[in-house]
């Protein structure tokens, strides 16, 4: 007796022992992603440091890795294709470096300050748009730190401390490295700010942050008051960005595609809802104090309920109100059958058949508080035709339509592809 109690309490503590190990190891787990996540949120939050400190990095080693081992291959390379073997690179002239690297980078920064200034006139923030790609914070701060380098190897030279592989490496590879990505990188920059190019930028992000709502990482930090904050507020500052822009901008077209992108992203969002942990529907602080949240204040505990938050939120500034309007002319060809007689005017009905429509004029238009405006001539197919049936007794009857083409042009992918109508109403007869 006393052996199966002894032997069932070393059975407990065993499992019990088990059950907090399990429970240390799910803690030290959450505790390392989010140190992973406070990193990243800092080098996120300082793209332009972490984007500096990289660069010196790289070419700090990149410079001492060329000194040791890639110096001699690369003179003898040299003398392999030239037939000639090269003297001393000590002799080398790096005077001319720094201007050279002077004018790379004045070259680079003011084709930005001229592009950016006149792209910023229809973009409000595009600053802070330039500020946060890593691309262009990469390649600025490797022409200025490979323009001190130069100047450094300069320095030195002047004092007689002769690095030989290191002015190799600065005037033969990251001169010509730097020269050569200068053009693409004007282009690049050309593109960038492009507004069709930035709104599908910012669409694409905020959908990347939307589908790590869902990811382990994202579920495991979910207790955390800090992590939901931050994933809240960045993005709904990916809505307002498009916001600022859809007030800001006078091009129909662009309008058009921002209100698209918006209403895909919160398609998108209903879709992956179910896969988000409960936490994040939790209003935090910073969004409550938020101006731009001031008119949702009564609203903050029923979200949270019907975890409504993102909707909501994202449709605070929605237009009160928005027009389509088409006009066709329908062709219908159907099959009728009806059980009248010359003297019963009460009978069953059933019409089916094809219905041919030509729209001739189409119109959307768009009144908020903040603007409005109206489109015409839509990308919708003209040639519509579809399947209907009617159906009924007497005077009341049941109609259907459904559309056999979609009703957008599918050369605008902006628009939702695949879109067919389908009506259900009533028809009535009067004899």
């Amino acid at each position: 007796m006393n052996k199966a109690v002894q032997l069932e309490n070393e059975t407990s503590s065993t499992q019990q022992l088990s059950e907090n190990g399990f429970q240390d190891e799910e803690t030290r787990n959450v505790s390392i992603s989010f140190f992973i996540y406070r990193l990243i949120a800092y080098a996120d939050a300082r793209r332009s440091i972490a984007a500096f400190i990289f660069i010196l990095l790289a070419v700090i080693i990149c410079d001492n890795l060329f000194n040791n081992f890639l110096f001699e291959p690369y003179v003898r390379l040299v003398e392999t294709l030239s037939g000639v073997k090269p003297g001393g690179f000590a002799e080398l002239d790096v005077g001319f470096a720094p201007e050279v690297w002077q004018a790379l980078l004045g070259m680079v920064l003011g084709t930005l300050i001229l592009v950016i200034s006149i792209a910023s006139q229809s973009i409000p923030k595009l600053i802070d748009f330039y500020m946060k790609d890593i691309r262009s914070l990469l390649y600025i701060w490797f022409l200025i730190i490979s323009g001190g380098h130069a100047l450094i190897i300069k320095i030195y030279g002047e004092i007689g401390l002769v690095r030989e592989p290191s002015r190799v490496f600065n005037t033969h590879f990251l001169l010509t490295i730097c020269s050569i990505i200068a053009f693409p990188y004007i282009f690049y920059i050309l593109r960038y700010t492009k507004p069709t190019n930035i709104i599908d930028r910012i669409y694409k992000e905020n959908m990347k942050k939307i589908r790590d709502l869902t990811s382990k990482r994202s579920h495991s930090l979910a207790h955390i008051p800090e992590v939901i904050e931050q994933q809240q507020y960045s993005m709904f500052e990916s809505l307002n960005q498009l916001d600022d822009i859809l007030e800001f901008i006078d091009f129909k077209e662009v309008k058009a595609d921002i209100i698209s992108d918006m209403s895909r992203t919160i398609q998108n969002y209903i879709l992956l809802k179910p896969e988000i942990h409960s936490d994040f529907f939790k209003v935090s602080p910073k969004v409550r104090t938020d101006i731009s949240f001031k008119t949702m204040v009564g609203q903050f505990e029923e979200m949270e309920r019907n975890q409504s938050l993102y909707e909501l939120l994202s449709n605070r500034d929605a237009p009160t109100k928005n027009t389509f309007n088409f006009s066709e002319i329908q062709i219908p060809l159907e099959i009728r059958w009806r059980n009248s007689s010359p003297s019963n005017y009460k009978f069953w009905r059933i019409y089916a058949g094809l219905k041919y429509s030509k729209v001739i004029q189409s119109s959307f238009k768009h009144d908020s508080s903040q603007e409005n405006y109206k489109l015409r001539n839509l990308p919708i197919n003209l040639d519509q035709i579809g399947l209907t049936l009617n159906i009924g007794y007497n005077t009341w009857n049941i109609g259907l339509y459904k559309s056999l083409r979609p009703f957008f042009n599918k050369n605008i992918q902006s628009l939702p592809q695949g879109l067919e109508q389908f009506k259900v109403g009533l028809i009535f007869y009067i004899l």
